[in-house]
């Protein structure tokens, strides 16, 4: 059985009843006997809503520990409400979240993850991760740039050598830059290399956050963008 790693962004969990739906589908993967890795991001706006929040106090905030802080706790929201869906389907569940995700920032900005740790808690519990969010080289915690969730997904799949990667969106993968047409009428590549993806990133598509690109391609890492119903585009080195 395989070990899969799925990052849910912020335009899937439009809703607090997402997480059910969610919780549902990983509940089978977990049935069938795969170890999973559930990597969220904020209910979507929410991390608007909170640097609003700083701005009425303070309008020159600079970024810093306290808007880290602030801002993490979007994604710290969604870590609880998926494991409290995946507790009604009662599946086990370890969460990692804020000082406890076990990412970390080297002085030289590589990433050491907390492998023993993650590979210990998958043996039999699905492991549900906060996006978004990591330790620097003093252990304080960061937050990883808008998009941040895509390349802790991406992190933790090289870390962990995860058979499958995915992150999912509500889009049904990527498609050309010059398509104009609806996402219902609108052609999706089944397959992309990653210095396509990273061209196509460049001329404006943020369907997948650059930094997350770049790190795919200094390790290698393949991965899937695809919607909740599996519809998507493999991304190969």
């Amino acid at each position: 059985m395989a070990l899969i790693v799925q990052k849910f962004g912020g335009s899937v969990l439009n809703s607090e009843r997402k997480f059910t739906k969610i919780a549902h589908s990983i509940a089978h993967l977990y049935r069938q006997g795969h170890q999973l890795v559930a990597v969220v991001s904020a209910l979507k706006g929410m991390t608007d809503r909170l640097l609003r929040k700083s701005q009425r106090i303070n309008p020159h905030m600079p970024k810093g520990p306290s808007l880290d802080l602030l801002l993490s706790l979007g994604e710290q929201q969604s870590c609880a409400l998926l494991g409290i869906a995946l507790d009604i389907c009662d599946i086990p569940v370890n969460i990692k979240s804020g000082a406890l995700v076990g990412l970390q920032r080297t002085k030289k900005h590589q990433w050491q993850v907390d492998v023993s740790n993650y590979l210990k808690a998958l043996k039999k519990n699905v492991v549900v991760v906060s996006g978004f969010q990591a330790l620097d080289e003093h252990k304080n915690l960061i937050t990883l740039a808008r998009g941040g969730s895509d390349l802790t997904a991406l992190i933790l799949s090289h870390a962990l050598k995860a058979d499958r990667c995915q992150l999912i969106k509500d889009v049904p993968g990527i498609a050309p830059m010059d398509s104009q047409c609806s996402i219902k009428d609108r052609t999706f590549f089944s397959q992309l290399s990653l210095n396509d993806l990273l061209t196509i990133s460049q001329s404006g598509s943020g369907i997948v956050q650059a930094q997350a690109i770049q790190f795919a391609q200094q390790y290698r890492v393949n991965f899937e963008v695809t919607d909740l119903h599996n519809h998507g585009t493999y991304v190969y080195a």
